[in-house]
């Protein structure tokens, strides 16, 4: 069970300063400031917020709010660290200084949708990659007054208490996040819901950072989606690693986050998973495991970190072997 209980709200001493049974490191007091700044842009009472969406994909709402949060991050960002790289989801990619090792992914709104329709369940969350790694995260759910910090060797924390991503028992008693775009892919999705559902206590589908972080805190036992871009899945790889869960490929293989400024675009699957749940997950997927890749990626920055190690070259065909149907389409969380 999660040692965080309470929601007291991210700017309560602990939450982003040193101390409070969170240790003093210098990407989680930048990461905390940074958010907060940023969050008090993406924080509304419940109304709804104009978004239009992105041609060709309906799933790819935006809103003024995603590009002004996006740029004062990135503002942040350039400001204290200027010989870093930074890939975020509105502006694209900034290459960094020559030789830089040092870049960060920003997702100013995770959830657009449902901040669009004015639900709580957003987040704002960025991470720090060193050589392909990531190293450390944050995510600030505004509406919902929690703030998560996590860096590698040190814990995950919601305003400052750790975080420990532990099930209650077997996989029957748990809940399970799953995140869905809708479209003609979605399919598939279906196929792999109605396996693992018999197998649940209750499916639950915010499709957004919310279920993410309830793994990490222990109320959910893991959290499937199939169609992440690099900015959805990276800062969630450090937060739920630190609090002892997993974060792999539906096979069970690390994710590959080297040269992360070129994989914009590219596709991730990933399970989500609790202390001791992933194997009992994939395995109700009805998606076999894969052989882990020997491509080194991670090495340099630490590869004990559970960063990306394999990429997703098999597990739409394994999908399709296993009844379903395959994911070719373009959509992606949002």
């Amino acid at each position: 069970m999660t040692a965080a209980t309470g929601r007291p709200g991210p700017d309560r001493p602990g939450a982003g300063q040193p101390g409070a049974g969170r240790p003093d490191a210098g990407y989680l007091g930048f990461l905390a400031d940074a958010l907060r700044d940023a969050g008090a842009l993406a924080r509304h009472g419940g109304d709804r917020i104009p978004a239009t969406t992105k041609a060709g994909d309906r799933n790819q709402v935006v809103t003024e709010v995603d590009r002004a949060v996006g740029a004062r991050l990135v503002q942040r960002v350039r400001a204290a660290f200027p010989d870093d790289a930074v890939l975020d989801e509105e502006a694209g990619a900034l290459a960094g200084a020559p030789g830089h090792r040092r870049t960060w992914i920003i997702d100013p709104i995770d959830g657009t949708s449902n901040f669009a329709a004015g639900s709580p369940l957003y987040g704002s969350m960025m991470a720090v990659l060193v050589g392909g790694a990531p190293v450390a995260a944050g995510i600030l759910l505004p509406a919902l007054g929690e703030l998560y910090l996590a860096e590698r060797g040190r814990g995950a924390y919601c305003n400052g208490r750790r975080l420990a991503a532990a099930t209650p028992g077997p996989l029957a008693d748990c809940l399970v996040g799953y995140g869905v775009d809708v479209g003609p892919e979605a399919a598939a999705d279906w196929r792999l819901l109605a396996r693992l559902a018999p197998h649940v206590r209750g499916v639950r589908m915010s499709n957004s950072i919310f279920d993410a972080a309830m793994v990490a805190r222990g109320a959910y036992a893991g959290y499937v989606h199939r169609r992440l871009q690099i900015w959805d899945i990276a800062p969630i790889q450090v937060l739920v690693t630190e609090a002892g869960g997993r974060c792999t490929d539906l096979r069970g293989r690390e994710l590959d986050y080297r040269d992360p400024l070129a994989r914009a675009g590219q596709e991730y699957d990933a399970c989500v998973s609790a202390a001791g749940a992933g194997d009992a997950l994939r395995a109700r997927l009805g998606i076999p495991p894969g052989r882990a890749a020997d491509n080194g990626a991670g090495a340099e920055a630490g590869a004990d970190t559970g960063s990306g190690t394999a990429a997703r070259d098999g597990t739409d065909a394994d999908v399709a072997r296993a009844g379903h149907v395959a994911a070719d389409g373009d959509g992606a969380r949002r």
